[in-house]
């Protein structure tokens, strides 16, 4: 008896080529007005007449090369956006603050923390016992030295 076929199972993958032919021209001028990924999934989901999933979504980015670069370069373009945008308020003093700095921190929240955690080891290799910081005072009093005691920066 000989080896069966297996029968593949479900729909076929579906490609780039259910899209229009301009997609990524389409796609390139939403990401340049500040776009997320959400409105270019609902564009994707317009050209194609149906719901664009994030399976879809995120296969296309892991396999195809030519969407996910596409993707890759719009999203620097949004972020481009976003920020000349807030340069542009901040200059003009006009706009929304609060709603750009919750789209920055949601959209590159990496970048736009408030409090950065660090982790590391600090090594302290002196020996011998310090001075308190009142003794030196002390000691350069009875020297009869000026002390300057204005915070760094300022004059």
């Amino acid at each position: 008896m000989g080896a069966v076929a297996k029968r593949k199972v479900g729909r076929p993958k579906e490609g780039l080529d259910t899209l229009h032919d301009d997609w990524a021209a389409q796609v390139q001028a939403k990401y340049q007005e500040g776009a997320s990924d959400a409105e270019i999934q609902c564009l994707l989901g317009a050209m194609r007449g149906t719901h664009f999933s994030k399976d879809l979504w995120y296969r296309w980015l892991d396999e195809e090369p030519e969407f996910s670069d596409t993707i890759k370069a719009g999203r620097a373009l949004a972020r481009g956006w976003w920020e000349e945008t807030a340069r542009k308020q901040a200059q003009e003093g006009k706009g929304n603050a609060t709603t750009l700095i919750f789209m920055m921190k949601n959209r590159w929240g990496e970048d736009y923390q408030d409090v950065r955690k660090v982790e590391g080891a600090v090594t302290h290799n002196h020996t011998g016992a310090l001075p308190s910081f009142d003794s030196r005072i002390t000691e350069l009093l009875k020297r009869g030295q000026e002390i300057d005691v204005t915070p760094s920066g300022e004059d």
